[in-house]
């Protein structure tokens, strides 16, 4: 054995002291050396929207769309979406793409092209409570839409005027998709008799309806909401679908144009009631301008209940702090995106909003245009309290800062579960634009207080450049979904889309560590004037035996932690 191991000078000693507190500082768990990665066709936007999907064997698979996929007969826009199976032993997965029958369109000449730019797989949804609620036969297990599907109409001496009225297609257990020939509205959400598409007024109420651009499903599983930002030129439209209920829900006739109600959608516990909140990205105030807006609507007897402008900030309960905003501002697309989250364990969801086009000023000067911000607030029967917290990414990072500009911090936000075992549910952030179009994802903990304001992971595209051969990753954290555990180690694990290289990556999460560290020092007292006969002869010397011992909580099947 050599005598002179473990033999340091007090200088290095000071260094792994150092060493080890920076490390235990910076831990994170959301590994990025084993991803397992999905890519399809070149071009189709492929990773535009995932979702994962539990199984009745017990898998998970991971859903896909590809909303610019041409199709059949050089179909532009056509859209398409995938099932990739998740196999934990590959780098790379396989997809399989799944058929869709329009009969609608068979009905019209191949002409009208009513799929023409339809942007299937725009939005997919997946109903987590089906097993629950299956035994009915008209709730669906799967919703993947095409908001830009066009209905085709002949007006006067057969000119032909295409609406893009937005479609939805409905599958149940096995893939079986469920028709509309006797229920035409559940698949065009906004679906009206031709007279009704154009009236004597010229207003064309549903005629750009997009239905289907954004959709949920309720907590329980038996409530269908669809987003149909284009009802009534832009003044946007909500549409409630259930076996014995159907509602719309709009915006007054005399709210400005273009303002986008039902762009985004979430259905959360935010009260005592399940709730469902629409964001509105383009309101207008009179006051500050194009500021955007969010409404929350109770299910309990569908009304809106609750409403915020951006800019608002309004008192709660007196443990809880308000952050007052440091500017509201035009155009920052606050709304455009919604997601309800219990971070606090305390029994209700706490509401995100995202304002991607948030801009950094300096004295009424943009220094960092775009950055983004995500706004987390507090709902009660009587308001919306908050914000409570204002997440940033990158731009409050002075290491980061510079790459902040048009990162759009906010574009997708989701549950990530759990991720620490800590109890409390974390939040994963996209920032799709970050880093010259790289893209970022930021992991946020949740906790007693809350969400944490600082991030504990950054998730960047750039780390995946030589895990994905022949790819450099763009837009990364476009699209997020998480709280699956795909590999069954205890922890959940997330997918992240990447449209503009037409990837899908799963990120799976390490188990927890906990280490346990043992120092000893021989002698106890350093000899400042040396050790005689000691291997350091007449310098400062002493002898350090340090012991590490840890714990895994739940191993990983497939030796994710085989190299700690």
């Amino acid at each position: 054995m050599n005598k002179k191991f473990g033999l340091v000078n007090h200088r290095l000693l000071f260094i792994i002291f150092l060493r080890v507190i920076v490390d235990e500082v910076r831990t994170f768990n959301v590994d990025v050396t084993k991803p397992i990665y999905f890519q399809e066709e070149e071009n189709a936007m492929f990773g535009y929207t995932v979702a994962f999907i539990a199984n009745s064997s017990g898998t998970t698979s991971l859903l896909v769309g590809a909303p610019n996929r041409t199709g059949v007969d050089r179909i532009n826009g056509y859209g398409g979406f995938y099932e990739c199976e998740i196999n934990l032993t590959s780098q790379r997965g396989g997809c399989r793409r799944k058929e869709t029958v329009d009969y609608m369109c068979r009905r019209f000449n191949k002409t009208n092209r009513c799929e023409d730019h339809q942007m299937l797989g725009a939005t997919i949804a997946v109903n987590h409570k089906y097993y629950n609620v299956k035994n009915n036969m008209n709730i669906p297990r799967v919703s993947v839409c095409a908001p830009g599907w066009k209905y085709t109409l002949y007006e006067n001496y057969g000119e032909k005027i295409t609406l893009p009225v937005g479609k939805c297609y409905h599958f149940k257990e096995i893939w079986q998709q469920e028709g509309c020939e006797s229920n035409t509205e559940y698949c065009v959400p906004f679906w009206k008799r031709p007279k009704e598409y154009l009236p004597s007024d010229g207003t064309y109420d549903f005629a750009a309806a997009q239905g289907g651009f954004t959709m949920k499903y309720s907590q329980d599983g038996r409530y269908s909401f669809f987003g149909g930002p284009g009802v009534s030129k832009g003044r946007g439209s909500v549409k409630l679908h259930h076996l014995s209920r159907n509602q719309m829900f709009h915006r007054n006739k005399d709210a400005l144009w273009g303002q986008y109600f039902g762009f985004s959608l979430t259905t959360a516990n935010l009260t005592e009631y399940e709730s469902f909140t629409a964001g509105i990205p383009n309101y207008y105030s009179n006051q500050q301008g194009f500021t955007g807006r969010v409404e929350v609507f109770s299910m309990a007897d569908f009304t809106m209940k609750n409403g915020l402008n951006f800019g608002e900030t309004t008192a709660c309960e007196r443990d809880i702090t308000v952050i007052p905003y440091d500017q509201p501002q035009s155009g920052s697309k606050f709304g455009y995106t919604v997601e309800g989250i219990n971070v606090d364990n305390k029994g209700m969801d706490e509401l995100f909003v995202g304002a991607p086009l948030y801009s950094d000023f300096v004295m009424k000067r943009v220094v960092a245009p775009e950055t983004g911000r995500v706004f987390v607030y507090r709902v009660t029967t009587e308001k919306i309290c908050g914000p409570i917290a204002v997440l940033t990414g990158a731009a409050s990072d002075p290491s980061l800062r510079k790459l902040a500009a048009y990162a759009r911090f906010g574009i997708a936000i989701s549950s990530a579960g759990d991720l620490n075992h800590d109890g409390y549910k974390d939040v994963a952030i996209g920032a799709p634009y970050e880093d010259e179009h790289t893209g970022a994802v930021y992991i946020y903990n949740g906790g007693p207080d809350g969400v944490k304001d600082v991030f504990s992971q950054r998730i960047t595209g750039r780390v995946f450049g030589s895990n994905i051969p022949g790819s450099n990753i763009g837009t990364f954290g476009w699209h997020i979904n998480g709280e699956y555990d795909v590999d069954k180690n205890g922890f959940a694990d997330l997918a992240v889309g990447a449209y503009k290289n037409d990837v899908a990556i799963v990120l799976r999460t390490r188990p927890i560590v906990n280490v346990a560290m043992d120092i000893r020092l021989f002698p106890r007292i350093i000899p400042l004037n040396g050790t005689p006969g000691s291997a350091c002869g007449d310098a400062p010397c002493l002898r350090l035996m340090v012991c590490f011992s840890y714990m895994v909580e739940k191993p990983a099947p497939v030796g994710i932690v085989d190299e700690l």
